[in-house]
């Protein structure tokens, strides 16, 4: 037999063309985020009631105007600097309580699985953007309060892959012989477990960044987010 030529076993894989779009428009309101004061036309919150509601295509106004004669445009430019921190804060926070619930959910099973695992079924009972208005609600308006609210009502969507992903890997021989060897439990679920559920955190984090702006979005359109002198998206 003849051998394959030597440029196909070095053929690199074709890149996933939806994958690197995401990335792009990702990184496209990043900087544009960060560049905020160098692209926007005018301060976000410069207010001129003679151009008030001016439609798209005004000179100098490319997206019109609000009721306040503010620059639309400048608010979308400056809204993606808020909505993106906000988006990965609460990402952020809502993966660690997430995973360290999941976590000792999965590892240590028993009563306290049962326990965690009923009060998550209790939490995913109500629609996520329902139960964040709530909160919103009763902690009051604000950055802090918003924040809060995202991740008391996003964690279960963390708690209940990963605590699935331990309820394997405990039963592991890696896991089974650092607990013969006497590992503490925290040296297990973080030392051990927490490397191998990584891939699926990361994929759940994207998830959640994404749910997380919408979220944002939908609670300020509705006036229950940060204000509107913000400049959010949603507002």
């Amino acid at each position: 037999m003849s051998a394959p030529p030597a440029s196909v076993g070095h053929r690199m894989p074709r890149p996933n063309v939806i994958v690197v779009a995401a990335w792009a428009i990702l990184i496209a309101f990043i900087v544009i985020g960060a560049l905020a004061p160098l692209l926007a036309p005018h301060p976000p919150n410069a207010q001129l009631l003679m151009m008030r509601l001016r439609p798209p295509g005004t000179e100098g106004y490319l997206l019109g105007t609000d009721q306040l004669g503010r620059d639309l445009l400048s608010r979308l430019i400056y809204g993606a600097r808020i909505s993106l921190a906000i988006g990965v804060i609460v990402m952020l926070l809502t993966a660690v309580l997430g995973v360290a619930i999941g976590i000792i959910s999965g590892y240590f099973g028993g009563i306290i699985d049962t326990v965690i695992m009923r009060i998550v079924d209790i939490w995913l009972a109500f629609p996520f953007l329902v139960l964040a208005i709530a909160l919103v609600a009763v902690l009051g308006q604000g950055v802090d309060k918003l924040v809060i609210a995202l991740v008391l009502s996003g964690w279960p969507g963390f708690a209940r892959p990963v605590r699935g992903e331990v309820l394997q890997l405990r039963e592991r021989e890696y896991t089974l012989s650092a607990r013969v060897l006497g590992v503490s439990s925290i040296g297990i679920m973080f030392k051990h477990l927490l490397p191998n559920i990584m891939p699926t955190i990361l994929v759940l984090a994207a998830l959640d960044l994404g749910a997380n702006i919408l979220a944002l979005a939908a609670l300020c359109f509705l006036g229950d987010g940060i204000g509107g002198a913000s400049g959010s998206w949603g507002g």
